[in-house]
């Protein structure tokens, strides 16, 4: 099977995709809100009907009264018995006629009348004399005296439920503060895990952040110690390496010298193996250490001609290229240069374009375009049942894109042909990749 590369997400999109996702605090914000209103709207919707309820539980429980007494005065004394107070009440009795608002008022029990201004309470009850019904009405504002009670009662009771609504706000706020501010100092001290950073304290209060916090302290420490294993691996072995990267140079010197007396094909062969590969390994040093820094500095970057170190690249795989046959189209159609370490452009190229050789099929396209480098190669069926090599590994093309702020793209399909198409891409800016196939290797046919 062809590997694959893999495209690593930016920061910038980590960022993005990790804004779009919902805010546990202000989540828990929204719904301390939501439970606050809708307590307060049912603490102020109960208070204006229990006030209403009292003022008609008091007129009904004086109008009962009033009723009681008068039937009670008739069945001792009959006719002669006391009326209701005529100061506060007017009586009515249906068979002697009763006004004409009060007609269709025909069922014992209590009512309300809105007449005109007036706002008339009264009772229909049957009649002591058992002869139809009659109405207990209270006069024309005699009712409205519990209107300086319900005044005050009003006053009263919104108080206490303002009051009570403060109250609420306020321990709202307080289960806000607690639950939000330790959550708050832990998601802080995440960007603490970066390598230049102190090492953090787990110092929460409640246990469940304290374990969050020493899960966060454990895995700062394992970075820590795992980026120090491979400083000091990387340091002790570039250094390990130079000494017999320098023996391998001063012999190849030595040998360029012998050279002159042996002029055989084998023995000039031989040499130039041995300078190609001390200069690899001298590149790979000096890449794997730069690789290793946190952030190169200004000196390290040159400016970096990509036609030209493509056009070297293709010159050093030219014996792969007439070994397996393989027809290469260079197609230039801009002249980018990029600021980078000439090694670090050295050994992405080689890795891309070898991986290419690698696994063709029959033909390579380099596409070198004004900001991104295309490498598209049919791929041989066969090839992964061969043991072939892979450059310097995925690894190092991901940290040098990384450490760049360039990106890579791949993409895999089937051509009208039925033929297998790869294509590696790579763009010397940060913009991202569009996701659209690349053209089919048949229209660069001649």
């Amino acid at each position: 099977m062809h590997p694959m590369l893999r495209s690593s997400p930016s920061r910038v999109e980590d960022t993005v995709l990790s804004n779009a996702r919902p805010s546990l605090i202000r989540r828990f914000s929204l719904l301390l809100f939501t439970i606050s209103v809708l307590f307060i709207t049912l603490l102020f919707g109960m208070t204006y009907v229990a006030q209403e309820q009292m003022e008609s539980i008091s007129l009904r429980y004086w109008l009962d009264t009033e009723a009681h007494m008068y039937e009670q005065q008739y069945r001792r004394f009959g006719e002669q018995g006391q009326q209701p107070n005529p100061y506060q009440f007017d009586i009515y009795w249906s068979r002697s006629g009763t006004p004409l608002w009060l007609s269709s008022y025909v069922e014992p029990g209590h009512y309300e009348h809105q007449l005109g201004p007036e706002d008339k309470h009264f009772k229909v009850s049957p009649a002591p004399s058992g002869e139809g019904l009659y109405y207990l009405v209270f006069k024309d504002d005699a009712d409205d005296f519990l209107d300086d009670y319900e005044t005050r009662l009003h006053a009263l009771s919104f108080t206490l439920a303002l009051l009570i609504s403060v109250l609420l706000t306020g321990l709202m706020f307080y289960l806000y503060r607690q639950f939000t501010t330790p959550l708050k100092k832990v998601v802080d001290k995440v960007a603490l895990l970066a390598p230049n950073q102190p090492t953090l304290v787990a110092d929460a209060h409640y246990r469940e952040l304290y374990n969050i916090e020493q899960a966060l302290l454990e895995g700062q420490k394992q970075i820590q110690q795992y980026l120090a294993r491979e400083q000091d691996f990387t340091r002790f072995a570039a250094h390990e390496i130079r000494t017999p990267l320098m023996t391998l140079q001063g012999s190849s010197e030595l040998l360029e010298h012998l050279h002159q007396a042996d002029t055989s094909p084998m023995a000039s062969k031989a040499l130039a193996r041995i300078k190609g590969a001390s200069e690899d390994i001298d590149q790979l040093i000096k890449t794997f250490l730069l690789l290793g820094q946190a952030s190169l500095t200004p000196d390290h970057y040159q400016s970096v001609d990509v036609n030209a170190r493509v056009s070297y690249q293709l010159s050093q795989l030219e014996p792969l290229r007439h070994a397996q046959a393989i027809r290469v189209d260079l197609e230039q159609q801009a002249s980018p240069t990029v600021q980078a370490p000439p090694s670090f452009v050295d050994v992405l190229l080689k890795n891309v374009l070898k991986n290419a050789f690698d696994y063709a099929d029959s033909q390579v396209q380099v596409v070198i375009g004004h900001d991104e480098l295309r490498v598209i190669n049919d791929v041989d069926h066969d090839a992964h049942h061969e043991r072939r090599g892979f450059g310097y590994g995925l690894i190092i093309i991901e940290r040098i894109c990384e450490q760049l702020g360039w990106r890579y793209h791949i993409n895999e399909w089937v051509d009208n042909q039925q033929q297998r198409q790869f294509s590696a891409a790579i763009n010397f800016g940060n913009a991202p990749y569009p996701d659209t196939s690349p053209d089919p290797l048949e229209s660069t046919h001649p």
